[in-house]
């Protein structure tokens, strides 16, 4: 049976090259492209400030999680960033394990994750 993954754009007010890609149910080898291919094509367009919103995410595996650290490195060479936000206690303790919480940051919603990312501009 294959893993539901469900993949929403969100626009940031006043904030064009910046986007929040809402991830719910499953981010695994079976339909981890989905969400590559998304992502990149969204860099490639020069939306180079991604917000991940993983709140409604309950499993990913070490494909999906290899994404999210490929997407984070295409952000930083277009001289963007990427966050995440809504990380429950396992997917965290996945990415503490693999190290993804020391490259990528982590906020606890969406407020803090805009606000974290409107400062990165800046600074």
């Amino acid at each position: 049976m294959e893993k539901v993954l469900k993949i929403d754009i969100l626009d940031v007010v006043s904030c064009s090259d910046t986007k929040i890609i809402k991830v719910s149910g499953e981010l695994v080898m079976s339909n981890s492209n989905n969400f590559k291919v998304t992502a990149e094509g969204l860099v490639e367009k020069g939306i180079v400030y991604l917000i991940i919103d993983l709140s409604n995410l309950i499993f990913i595996d070490s494909i999906g999680t290899l994404n999210l650290i490929n997407i984070h490195i295409k952000t930083r060479r277009r001289g963007g960033n990427m966050c995440l936000f809504g990380v429950n206690n396992n997917i965290k303790e996945v990415f503490d394990t693999v190290g993804l919480a020391k490259l990528v940051s982590l906020y606890n919603d969406m407020s803090e994750a805009i606000t974290a990312i409107k400062k990165k501009k800046i600074g």
